[in-house]
């Protein structure tokens, strides 16, 4: 198996995970919440960015989901398993150093999942590449992380966002 299979392999095993780890839980009076926010993804990555490929899916969960867009790529896949769900999905090289990714309507949830995979695996020369991940509600910010890729493995990450009462 390549590198980029297992990269594939990782990489829906992670969407998978999600999707099924998401819950419409209703509340104790057995209405459900009705907190929704434009949601903004912010991805800074360090200049060595060209030197990786990657696996990048978006999921969000809303009513109506299939009339919502996440702008800011070119994606290769949107996939709407349900009415509630969407998925979007980009494979191959990181297309710019920093991006932002912005839903077109209000969402109840955003996951962001992403595995990244060195171009050439190079265990004498091990570089690092920091991204930073920022998230933001209705223009405030309500996340940010920050994670690290070498040369020498694939690395993921995942970032959920769960709007709540």
């Amino acid at each position: 198996m390549t590198i980029s299979n297992n990269f594939k392999s990782l990489f829906l095993g992670l969407t998978f995970l999600t999707l099924f780890s998401c819950s419409n839980d209703d509340g104790e009076n057995g209405e459900s919440s009705n907190s929704e926010a434009i949601i903004k993804v912010e991805v800074l990555n360090t200049s060595n960015f060209t030197d990786f490929d990657e696996s990048l899916t978006i999921q969000i969960i809303a009513d109506n989901a299939k009339e919502i867009n996440v702008t800011g790529e070119t994606w290769d896949n949107i996939d709407n398993p349900e009415n509630v769900a969407r998925w979007f999905s980009k494979y191959g090289e990181i297309s710019s150093q920093n991006r932002t990714f912005v839903t077109s309507k209000k969402v109840k949830s955003l996951t962001i999942s992403n595995v990244t995979t060195p171009k050439i695996i190079d265990d004498n020369n091990v570089q690092k590449m920091n991204t930073t991940v920022k998230v933001y509600a209705d223009d405030k910010l309500i996340k940010t992380e920050v994670f690290n890729s070498s040369y020498g493995s694939s690395s993921t990450f995942t970032v959920p966002v769960v709007l709540g009462n």
